[in-house]
Formats: structure tokens, C-alpha cells, sequence
């Protein structure tokens, strides 16, 4: 089991450096991001800032909550939960990640979009 917390925690922290890296470099103006408070906090703090920031307090969440299933609530329904929402929430940063990347809307994204969650 502390493989697969490992993993999870792993490609949490990837997922979201991919999503940060992507999102710094191939976004040219403060008005291209789709969060709209993310996009607010960009145009108040600047968006390298608010990018890098929002990476690491997403390290400190997911080592924190790593360390929380393993030592402090170790039944096993709590690390499988925590290793199913970290998989799901890797997918959407990869996803992200994508999409960023290569210019185009994904699955994931096209999904977003069509719900109104990331206009």
C-alpha cells in the first residue's frame, strides 16, 4: 500500500508542475486563463507568482495528506480514497497539462467547458 501512496502522491506533484510549467509558458496574456479567480489573483499579483504558488501549497497538501493516510488514519478505505481522488485529480492536470501544451481542447477540457466550470 505505501507504494501505491507513493505513486499517487508522485503523480500528484507531476501533474500539477506539468499543469504550473505549461500554464506559465504557453500562456501569453493574464486574460487567457479560463479560472476566473485564478485570473483575478493573476491580474492582482502577477501570473508567475500566483502559478508558483499554487504548486507549492499543492506540494505541501499532498505530502501532508499522504503522511495524514499513512500514519494518522491508516484503515485501508481512507488510503484507497485517497489514492482514487489523487488518480482522478492527476488525470485532470494532465489533462490540463495537455491542452495547454498543444494548444487544443481535450476530453477533459471539452467536458469542462461544456459544464462552465473553466470559461
Amino acid at each position: 500500500m505505501l507504494i501505491a501512496l507513493l505513486l499517487t502522491t508522485t503523480l500528484l506533484i507531476l501533474s500539477k508542475f506539468l499543469d504550473c510549467y505549461t500554464t506559465s509558458r504557453y500562456m501569453k496574456i493574464v486574460s487567457m486563463e479560463r479560472n476566473r479567480l485564478a485570473r483575478k489573483w493573476m491580474y492582482r499579483y502577477g501570473k508567475n507568482m500566483v502559478i508558483w504558488v499554487v504548486f507549492a501549497l499543492l506540494v505541501i497538501i499532498s505530502l501532508f495528506s499522504f503522511w495524514w493516510v499513512w500514519k494518522v488514519r491508516t484503515a485501508w478505505y481512507w488510503q484507497w480514497g485517497f489514492i482514487i481522488s489523487g488518480l482522478l485529480l492527476s488525470y485532470a492536470q494532465f489533462s490540463v497539462a495537455h491542452s495547454n501544451y498543444s494548444g487544443k481542447l481535450n476530453y477533459f477540457t471539452r467536458w469542462l467547458i461544456k459544464r462552465k466550470y473553466y470559461q
